[in-house]
């Protein structure tokens, strides 16, 4: 039974509304078989996580079609579910630096009727914005191609002009949704210590096209601040800050896909579509640069406060997997290539994990996984056949790696099996069964 401590006050919203990113500004491939990122505790022996059952996009703005369950194993033996339900989204889970609290977000989903209601006032919405613009055109003005001798027009802009104007115009067509951060307390996992929701402009809402939902599930990954007065998220293409006890909060980015708190928490790396940026948290400096290289949507890491890594998938050209090193400056200081998997899973772009203190690093394609040195020299291949591994997390101390074990359901579906441990170097330690899912199946 959950107890309620503290319900902090905020601005009063029906839990009916869903949320996407704006996943039309995505270049990367839907992430099949990847799984919600996972948390270990500062001491490193209480894992969190998050399962959605039944796997997939289907459905996914919709209540009552999926389960999620919050998890914790302590201490490599048991696994707790925390929180189960099929009215909110959960996210990926975030400890405190001092491990008392446990915090994560519930994103509230809609019933099939507020679904095709929402849709029905944006369509409107949508349509008086389209009738605006006509009656402000110029008479007699035409879409029309560019002529050949036109001069061209570059977007130099950052974050890119049209980016931005997408996200303004999709916050305006679109719901301001009430997310809400919960915290519980870590060690007595039934009690909630403290609520706080934040309403954010969440764009592009459509039950039928749940793509937002499914990379905010796979990407959304909240972090505290090291003096634990602040957690951190990207959701809705907005990174913000929200002190748990208050219900303050601070908007630091948009519009950004995902975003990465600094080890000493002063910078937020955060990345959209051709666009790198290092925000202050303090909110007096961003450094924003171009970035046209390809990346893994999974593939982001701090290795110290001042150096953030990106991975590069392998290139259909140059055939070609690179670890890019990038300063908080924005100088690019290197570019580590990296060995090409051999049996990776058709839709995987790679998974990267960085041990804290930068001595080892993982990359997680499916059914390979490669164990590397810092210097990119690699110590262990793990392969599977019909399972694999996702979502590579190290322990505070960079002796382990923790993994989710994927297999498929009575109907073929991906589903967490297991968590499996693995020394930095690549030796398999232990695994320990995940809970199967609930037997019944959400309503249809």
């Amino acid at each position: 039974m959950v107890r309620q401590v503290t319900d902090l006050k905020t601005p009063g919203w029906k839990a009916v509304l869903a949320v996407t990113v704006a996943a039309g500004a995505l270049l990367w491939h839907v992430l099949a078989c990847t799984e919600s990122p996972m948390a270990f505790s500062p001491s490193g022996k209480d894992l969190a996580f998050v399962t959605m059952s039944p796997y997939g996009h289907e459905h996914l703005g919709l209540a009552g079609k999926h389960i999620y369950r919050m998890c914790v194993l302590s201490e490599g033996k048991r696994v707790k579910v925390v929180e189960r339900t099929d009215k909110h989204m959960l996210t990926a889970p975030a400890y405190s630096p001092n491990g008392k609290h446990l915090a994560y977000f519930r994103i509230p989903l809609l019933t099939e009727k507020a679904a095709t209601e929402l849709r029905e006032r944006i369509d409107k919405r949508r349509k008086a914005l389209e009738d605006i613009g006509r009656l402000t055109a110029a008479p007699g003005a035409t879409t029309k191609a560019a002529e050949p001798n036109e001069p061209e027009t570059k977007d130099l802009t950052l974050p890119p002009l049209a980016k931005a104007v997408e996200f303004y115009k999709n916050a305006l067509l679109g719901p301001h949704v009430p997310v809400q951060l919960v915290v519980r307390d870590a060690m007595a996992t039934d009690l909630v210590l403290a609520t706080a929701t934040i309403d954010l402009p969440m764009s592009d809402f459509q039950s039928d096209r749940p793509e937002g939902l499914m990379f905010l599930y796979l990407l959304a990954r909240p972090q505290y601040s090291p003096d634990g007065k602040w957690v951190y998220f990207c959701a809705g293409s907005v990174a913000v800050a929200i002190d748990p006890k208050t219900g303050a909060r601070r908007i630091l980015a948009a519009p950004v896909t995902v975003a990465f708190l600094s080890p000493d928490g002063k910078t937020l790396a955060t990345f959209n579509e051709g666009h790198l940026a290092f925000v202050q948290t303090d909110g007096r400096k961003t450094t924003a640069i171009r970035w046209d290289k390809q990346l893994s949507a999974s593939g982001f890491a701090w290795v110290d406060d001042r150096t953030f890594a990106l991975l590069s998938p392998e290139d259909k050209e140059d055939k070609k997997v690179d670890l890019h090193f990038v300063r908080t400056d924005g100088k690019l200081l290197r570019s580590m290539p990296l060995p090409k998997p051999g049996s990776p899973s058709k839709d995987s772009t790679g998974e990267l994990a960085i041990a804290p203190d930068g001595k080892h690093v993982v990359l997680a394609y499916g059914k390979e996984v490669q164990f590397l040195d810092g210097k990119g020299k690699v110590l262990s291949t793990w392969r599977g056949d019909k399972r694999i591994l996702s979502q590579p997390t190290f322990t505070p101390d960079g002796r382990r790696v923790a993994f989710k074990r994927l297999g498929d359901d009575s109907a073929g579906r991906p589903v967490v099996t297991d968590i499996v441990f693995f020394s930095a170097a690549g030796k398999q330690l232990s695994s320990v069964k995940v809970p199967p899912p609930p037997t019944k199946e959400p309503e249809k």
